[in-house]
C-alpha cells in the first residue's frame, strides 16, 4: 500500500484495533471506567467510518470503472459495512442507557469486537486486491 490515503487507513485501523483491545479489558473487568472508554471508542470508530465513507469508498468505486468485475465484491462489502455500522450504533445506544457492565453487555461487546476485526480483515483484502490490480495511471486511491 503506497498511497497516502492507504497508509492513513492502515494506521487508523491499527489504532482502532489497539483501542478495541484496551476497551475490551475495561468491559471484561466490569469496571465503571468501561463506559467512558466505550464513549471514546464510539467517537473514534464513527470518525474512522466517516473518513472511509468520504474518501475510501468513492475511490474504490472509481476503481471499479477500471475493474468492473470488482463492483459486485465492493457492493457486497458496502452492505456488510452498513450492517456493522447499524450494529455498532445500536450497541452504543444501549450502552448509553446502561447502569453497569453485565454479562449481556460483555457478550454484545465481544460480538461487536469480532465483527470489527472481521470487517477490517475483509476490507484490507478488498483494498489490496483493488490496489494491486490497478496500473499506476489508473490508481484512484491517491
Amino acid at each position: 500500500m503506497h498511497s497516502p490515503l492507504l497508509r492513513t487507513l492502515q494506521r487508523q485501523r491499527l489504532e482502532l484495533l489497539d483501542d478495541l483491545d484496551r476497551v475490551r479489558g475495561f468491559v471484561d473487568a466490569g469496571t465503571g471506567q468501561a463506559f467512558p472508554e466505550l464513549r471514546r471508542f464510539r467517537i473514534t470508530l464513527m470518525e474512522h467510518l466517516a473518513m472511509e465513507d468520504a474518501t475510501v469508498y468513492p475511490a474504490l468505486n472509481r476503481a471499479t470503472r477500471v475493474r468492473p468485475d470488482l463492483a459486485r465484491l465492493l457492493g457486497n462489502h458496502l452492505q456488510d459495512v452498513a450492517a456493522l455500522q447499524g450494529a455498532a450504533c445500536g450497541f452504543f445506544e444501549r450502552c448509553a442507557r446502561e447502569q453497569g457492565v453485565d454479562e449481556q453487555l460483555k457478550r454484545e461487546f465481544a460480538q461487536l469486537a469480532k465483527a470489527i476485526h472481521l470487517r477490517i480483515d475483509r476490507e484490507e483484502r478488498l483494498i489490496r486486491l483493488v490496489f494491486q490490480s490497478l496500473r499506476p495511471e489508473d490508481d484512484t486511491l491517491h
